[in-house]
């Protein structure tokens, strides 16, 4: 005697349900909607207060001085040096980039020139000093 199934049992064991694939979906959503802005500014630099309207860039870099005054370039140790050459190349790829300069507020005043004089060597001319809110 044969066996009765009905193609409906067979058709409900063939579909994939979606609701776990939804649901860790939205759990990798929430965790980096969470993350996302801690990883924005990884290095610590105490900042000096200002107060400046919020800029809105197609295409930004980021140079950061920290106490030390060691640089960064995106958040990557770079020396003068090589900072000079990939700004140099910044500027031929994309020269419509924004340079944001983060620099500790107790650094001396000419490591922040000195780097601005690198941007302004590499023909980069769209660029911000980063405050932090009043």
């Amino acid at each position: 005697m044969r066996r009765r199934t009905s193609s409906l049992n067979a058709k409900e064991l063939n579909e994939i349900s979606t609701t776990p694939l939804i649901d860790i979906s939205m759990l990798l959503l929430v965790t980096f909607l969470i993350t996302y802005p801690l990883m924005e500014h990884g290095l610590h630099v105490n900042l000096p207060k200002g107060k400046a309207d919020e800029l809105q860039p197609l295409r930004a870099s980021n140079i950061t001085l920290d106490a030390a005054g060691q640089l960064f370039l995106d958040e990557r140790p770079i020396d003068a040096e090589n900072l000079q050459l990939a700004l140099e190349g910044i500027a031929r790829e994309q020269p419509e980039t924004t340079v944001f300069v983060r620099a500790d507020r107790d650094l001396k005043y000419a490591q922040v020139i000195e780097v601005m004089r690198m941007l302004h060597a590499a023909n980069l001319t769209r660029m911000a000093l980063v405050t932090r809110a009043e």
